[in-house]
């Protein structure tokens, strides 16, 4: 009777690679690193290093938008990566953005508030962009073999 459920030591092979993947893809979506971000404020401008930004380098004709954020640190055991943005639409077609956080921060767990961080979209545009941030988290003290994608904007 067990012998018609045997699998083949090949099939193991796609079954565990499968289900790696499927781990990798919903494991930021059920237990999230960080909390979708609250737009705090967002204008246009010309800069494109957060760290020059001044009010004087706003202009709402501007080639790229400076924005304001609020949002959480949910897992201590994950550390800041990247941030991969695009513009369009999560369902569709979408081509990457460049997005400048800022000067490097250690921050604690719970809410924050950043910015300004410009992205290399119009601010006529910045609305159609969606964001996720990746994480390197550990798991019983050893680091996770992927990145940790949690959505962040939009």
């Amino acid at each position: 009777m067990m012998a018609r459920f045997r699998v083949r030591p090949a099939y193991w092979y796609l079954l565990v690679f499968f289900a790696w993947a499927w781990i990798v893809n919903v494991e930021g979506r059920v237990l999230p690193a960080a909390a979708p971000m609250v737009l705090v404020k967002a204008v246009g401008t010309n800069q494109t290093n957060p760290l020059k930004f001044t009010d004087a380098d706003i202009d709402p004709m501007g080639t790229h938008t400076a924005f304001w954020l609020e949002s959480a640190r949910l897992r201590p055991e994950c550390s800041y990566a990247a941030l991969d943005g695009h513009l369009g639409s999560r369902s569709g077609q979408s081509v990457p953005i460049t997005i400048a956080p800022g000067p490097p921060e250690l921050r604690d767990n719970g809410k924050f508030s950043a910015g300004p961080w410009i992205a290399n979209v119009p601010i006529y545009q910045f609305h159609q962009t969606y964001t996720d941030v990746l994480h390197e988290c550990r798991y019983f003290g050893l680091p996770a073999m992927w990145r940790t994608r949690s959505r962040f904007w939009n």
